[in-house]
C-alpha cells in the first residue's frame, strides 16, 4: 500500500473498496464541485506534460493503456480511485492534488 504523509490517502484507501469507482464518488459531489473535479484531471494532464511524459509511457509505469489515459483526461472515462492514486503518485503532485481533494471532502 502507497504511504503518504496526510491521513486522507490512508483513509479514501481504507474505507473505500478499491473497485469502488470514482464515478460513484463523482455521483454524489459532481453537482457541486464540477471545476474541481476539472482541475483534477488537469492537473495530470498539465503534469504529465511538465515530466515530458506521453500517454503511452505514463500508462506503462501505472499500467493503464493510453487510450484510457486519453478518455480520462478529457473527461469521456472515469477511473478507479487506485488507479487514480496511482497516477497522482507517479506524477509527483500529492501536495496538489491534496489541496484539491481537502476542499472536496471538507466541505
Amino acid at each position: 500500500m502507497l504511504e503518504y504523509n496526510t491521513i486522507t490517502y490512508k483513509d479514501i484507501l481504507n474505507n473505500i473498496n478499491s473497485s469502488f469507482s470514482c464515478r460513484k464518488i463523482y455521483g454524489i459531489i459532481m453537482d457541486k464541485y464540477t471545476n474541481a473535479l476539472q482541475e483534477l484531471r488537469s492537473m495530470i494532464k498539465i503534469n504529465r506534460k511538465k515530466k515530458d511524459l506521453t500517454l503511452k509511457e505514463l500508462g506503462d509505469r501505472v499500467g493503464l493503456h493510453s487510450n484510457f489515459l486519453g478518455l480520462f483526461e478529457k473527461g469521456e472515462s472515469e477511473i478507479s480511485l487506485m488507479n487514480f492514486i496511482k497516477l497522482i503518485d507517479e506524477l509527483e503532485i500529492i501536495d496538489e492534488t491534496n489541496f484539491v481533494l481537502k476542499t472536496l471532502l471538507d466541505k
